[in-house]
């Protein structure tokens, strides 16, 4: 098998890792919160470190895209798409946690995780078909405005846990739809 075969085998291997912890997470989070049961199984610490194993695997599989500049753009590619579902899962695994009342008896920390996660994989989803798409990959040229309004979104998110400004927009925001509804 050549070179060029074996990096591009390496870099499919390691977002199909990605994409099974991805997977695994976010399958984990319906079963566990989507059933309406309160006996959980998996604590917040375990979605945690799943959510953190699969942003590493992420890292990982772009760093080597981004050495291999010959076969680099279809390893990112795949690197892209695994951490635009891998941002997927984490949102929604934190959002079945905050709708199940997880929050009254996690520690902070899985959530804080969680944010840090899909937000690293947003960014990273958006770097990786940036970069593949300059390369010449077609899928990544698609794919990039969706990278980068999961990106958007994302940053977005993670400013309205510390910024007081965005939360105070927020306010406004709701307090004008309410008063243009409900006169």
């Amino acid at each position: 098998m050549s070179t060029a075969k074996k990096d591009v085998m390496v870099g499919a291997f390691v977002a199909v890792a990605a994409l099974l912890v991805s997977a695994l997470l976010a399958v984990g989070g319906l079963n566990e919160m989507g059933s309406g049961q309160d006996d959980d199984i998996w604590t917040g610490s375990q979605f945690a470190s799943l959510a953190g194993l699969g942003l590493l695997l992420l890292v990982g599989g772009a760093v080597r895209g981004w050495m291999k500049r010959e076969d680099g753009p279809w390893t990112l590619s795949l690197v892209g798409i695994a951490a635009q579902l891998h941002f997927a899962s984490c949102v929604t695994v934190f959002a079945l946690a905050w709708d199940n009342g997880r929050e009254n008896y996690w520690e902070p920390g899985p959530f804080g995780v969680l944010i840090w996660c899909w937000s690293l994989a947003a960014l990273l989803a958006f770097a990786a078909h940036w970069t593949a798409g300059r390369r010449g990959n077609p899928a990544s040229q698609m794919l990039l405005g969706v990278a980068g309004l999961q990106a958007i979104g994302s940053v977005l998110a993670w400013m309205y846990t510390w910024s007081g400004w965005l939360q105070g927009l927020q306010g406004d925001i709701g307090r004008a739809l309410f008063l243009a509804t409900h006169g």
